[in-house]
């Protein structure tokens, strides 16, 4: 759930985000600093992602390492306390 949350977050703000750097300077570009532009902001879209890509990664490998410990430990109690 919180990975969707965050990532409809991220979604949510792009198109504002690109709004905001795109804005002014489209009335006074021609077409070709236009599409170098959209190509540059693509281009740091796919990055954002890609981070928040390997940050959910980590998060999900932590969350695992920890569920293990976790599992490990009631475990060894149980095996310690039932023979």
């Amino acid at each position: 759930m919180r990975k969707f949350l965050l990532a409809a977050a991220f979604l949510a703000l792009t198109p504002a985000l690109a709004q905001a750097q795109i804005g002014p300077a489209v009335g006074h570009a021609g077409p070709h600093a236009i599409h170098r532009e959209v190509v540059r902001e693509r281009h740091e879209v796919r990055e954002d992602r890609r981070e928040l890509r390997h940050d959910r990664r980590e998060l999900h490998r932590d969350q695992r390492q920890l569920h293990r410990a976790r599992v490990a430990r009631a475990r060894a109690w149980h095996r310690h306390h039932h023979g």
